[in-house]
């Protein structure tokens, strides 16, 4: 459940995808072992879920964000013919 939590404040600078994935391991570990903790590992899932996706799609925006940067500078340079 911290974990996913965590992985929810996280995820909103791209980080977050991993907390999420070891709150979603650690949820599925504790539905198996502490069956009677149901909110608990719920909570976790959830959250872990969540936070894996939205960290996800922050790192695709990332991601592309940096490439359209790159393509403009490789776009602007390819017209510039040196000299003074």
């Amino acid at each position: 459940m911290v974990t996913g939590i965590s992985g929810i404040m996280l995820s909103f600078v791209a980080f977050g995808f991993l907390p999420g994935v070891a709150a979603v391991v650690m949820g599925h570990m504790a539905q198996k072992k502490q069956p009677l903790a149901r909110p608990f590992w719920l909570t976790g899932l959830i959250t872990g879920y969540v936070s894996a996706a939205i960290g996800l799609i922050t790192g695709i925006f990332i991601i592309g964000f940096f490439a359209l940067i790159f393509a403009g500078f490789s776009e602007v340079g390819a017209d510039y013919r040196g000299g003074f």
